[in-house]
């Protein structure tokens, strides 16, 4: 895992923002379980998700202005995650070896905090650990503009949002593990 805070410039948070703004109360939004489970991933409640192609352009370069990226990837897909009280997502990797519906078991992710502002006690922490085996996970609280880069290897999750919170707002990267720099 890599941790990187103020991630993105304030031309492309502007972007990301503006487009959660304007798609917001629009029906394009699928329920998490349509692209999570075929994956495998175990989700809890409402995590709402909505991809958004618009910005794929503009992501690339920046990841690639910022050589957070080698080369532009293969497979590629952004998406805006909207995850409200209750919701939680269970231990899992993104490169699946069974069950992965893209036949890509090559598939890494970054996860970009969204909130504005948040709370300790709000939950919604993103974990994570070596390996499955492993009894003690690491957490993450979130924190505006700043990424977490894993391989699709490690196992990570989210721990619950709580009762009270505001809903927590990521922004998603999937990408080929081979066009992510070292």
């Amino acid at each position: 895992m890599k941790i990187i805070n103020n991630f993105f410039d304030d031309t492309t948070l502007d972007l990301i923002q503006e487009c959660y703004l304007q798609n917001f109360d629009k029906g394009d939004w699928i329920h998490g379980y349509s692209f999570y489970e075929k994956k495998g991933v175990k989700q809890n409640l409402e995590i709402m998700v909505l991809k958004i192609d618009q910005l794929q352009e503009s992501i690339v370069k920046y990841l690639l202005d910022a050589k957070i990226i080698k080369h532009s990837p293969k497979d590629f897909v952004c998406m805006l995650h909207y995850a409200g009280p209750g919701c939680s997502i269970d231990w899992h990797t993104d490169a699946p070896s069974q069950d992965d519906t893209t036949g890509n078991s090559n598939t890494c992710g970054i996860t970009v905090f969204m909130n504005t502002d948040w709370q300790d006690n709000w939950g919604s922490q993103f974990m994570h650990k070596n390996k499955f085996d492993d009894m003690e996970g690491k957490f993450i609280t979130p924190v505006y503009n700043t990424a977490i880069i894993n391989n699709g290897l490690e196992p990570h999750g989210v721990a619950p949002v709580s009762y009270g919170a505001k809903p927590r707002l990521t922004f998603q990267i999937f990408l080929d593990r081979d066009s992510l720099n070292d």
